[in-house]
């Protein structure tokens, strides 16, 4: 028979990297020893962090299970709108954590699922304290990461924040080819377009569109500083 369980609605489509950013903020303990579980496509999994409070037992860690607004179905009777879910055994700190996930984002708190979880009225609204911001600028690299990438690439990329050298590599390899793209993309696009030759003694207007082109194609020239109309069969709209 499984135990108790806390649960949390979330309000909004929030990643686990949110999640696991307010769980840092709010027990320093847990920075050093998280680590996320993500193996499903889906982009659910578990955040495992050791339990804020001194513990006596054998279990020592907290797996807080994460389920993504892509995926939630559930609870859909106490709130309707995009949500994120979590999920977290029922013992010791299991309230607090939630609280202090749920004050970053706003949502609703089922302290126990003993209770009937269809029933409103065993769901505690909490509303998202105004102006958070993560305080670690690790915790915000990671956050933008999650909501760019599905959780598995994201946090194999965060993992990329704590080897200096490596994420160094990683950049300049980038910075290399978007310099390189943007060269070739540029050559592209001055050989697609035509050269304009404008003759002011013949008040005519000349294409070139390369060797081997048809040429031939003229303009007469309306006043100087005003729009002319090229009249040729590609219509393009010259100004002088």
């Amino acid at each position: 028979m499984m135990g108790a369980s806390a649960k949390a609605i979330l309000f909004g489509d929030i990643s686990h990297e949110q999640v696991a950013a307010a769980i840092r903020d709010a027990f320093p303990s847990a920075a050093n020893d998280m680590r996320m579980d993500f193996r499903d496509a889906n982009g659910s999994g578990r955040i495992i962090f050791p339990e804020p409070q001194p513990v006596t037992g054998s279990a020592t860690h907290r797996m807080l299970s994460f389920m993504p607004a892509n995926i939630v179905h559930e609870h859909n009777d106490i709130y309707s709108g995009t949500r994120t879910v979590l999920d977290l055994s029922k013992w010791g700190s299991s309230t607090e954590i939630l609280m202090a996930i749920l004050e970053r984002f706003g949502g609703y708190l089922l302290e126990s699922d003993t209770s009937n979880s269809r029933d409103p009225d065993n769901w505690k609204r909490i509303d998202a304290k105004p102006g958070f911001e993560a305080s670690d600028p690790k915790d915000r690299l990671k956050i933008e990461l999650a909501r760019a990438f599905p959780a598995g690439i994201a946090t194999q990329l965060a993992a990329l924040a704590d080897d200096d050298q490596a994420m160094d590599k990683v950049l300049d390899a980038f910075n290399t080819f978007k310099q390189e793209r943007d060269i070739l993309s540029n050559l592209k696009v001055d050989a697609a377009e035509p050269e304009l030759e404008f003759d002011s003694t013949n008040a005519r207007v000349e294409f070139n569109f390369g060797a081997g082109a048809d040429s031939g194609h003229h303009a007469d020239v309306e006043p100087a500083g005003r729009p002319i109309r090229c009249r040729d069969p590609y219509r393009a709209r010259c100004d002088v």
